[in-house]
């Protein structure tokens, strides 16, 4: 009588079925083999993983240096005291947003406005309610030409500052921008 030959899961050993401690008593020697060779073909990929995971670690502890450096000029821009309870009172905060509102003024305050969007507020200086005018501007024409002109709304028209003409049907006033201020004075 001939036992039936199964094939052991582990290493593959062709073994009589009868023999059921093969795999645990044989083949641990085998296991512990290929777990070494595992290991050992692991190690290289373990090694660079830690090391990524150091240059990540370096990276996170260089940007927080920088993100504290930057802080730290902040609030030496603000004039705020060097002290921890500046953040969590809001007095960085609050400097911020009022310089963050006082930017969002100037650029919009220079920024070229379409025609389409609003025209220029009139001056106070008009001296009778029929003859209304906007203080001076800078104007584009069809997108491109820069002159200086007024918003009449007597005639609901631009006029050059130059010639004191209005502009002409081909010259299209697309955008406008409030002249500057003139430089303060020194002191």
């Amino acid at each position: 009588m001939t036992d039936e030959l199964t094939k052991c899961t582990f290493c593959g050993m062709e073994l009589p079925s009868a023999n059921i401690f093969h795999d645990l008593i044989n083949c641990s020697e085998y296991l512990k083999t290929r777990a070494e060779k595992a290991e050992a073909e692991l190690a290289p990929l373990l090694d660079r993983v830690k090391k990524a995971e150091d240059e990540i670690e370096g990276k996170y502890e260089q940007r927080y240096l920088w993100l504290e450096e930057v802080y730290d000029n902040i609030r030496d821009m603000l004039g705020v005291e060097d002290t921890d309870a500046t953040f969590e009172d809001g007095l960085v905060v609050e400097k911020l947003a009022s310089l963050q509102a006082e930017l969002a003024a100037e650029r919009e305050s220079r920024r070229w406005i379409p025609c389409g969007e609003r025209m220029p507020e009139m001056s106070p200086f008009t001296e009778t309610p029929e003859f209304q005018y906007s203080a001076n501007c800078l104007i584009l024409i069809n997108g491109k030409v820069i002159r200086r002109a007024y918003y009449d709304t007597s005639v609901d028209e631009w006029v050059c500052l130059e010639n004191a003409k209005l502009f002409g049907e081909d010259e299209k006033v697309t955008h406008w921008q409030r002249l500057p201020s003139a430089p303060e004075a020194d002191k």
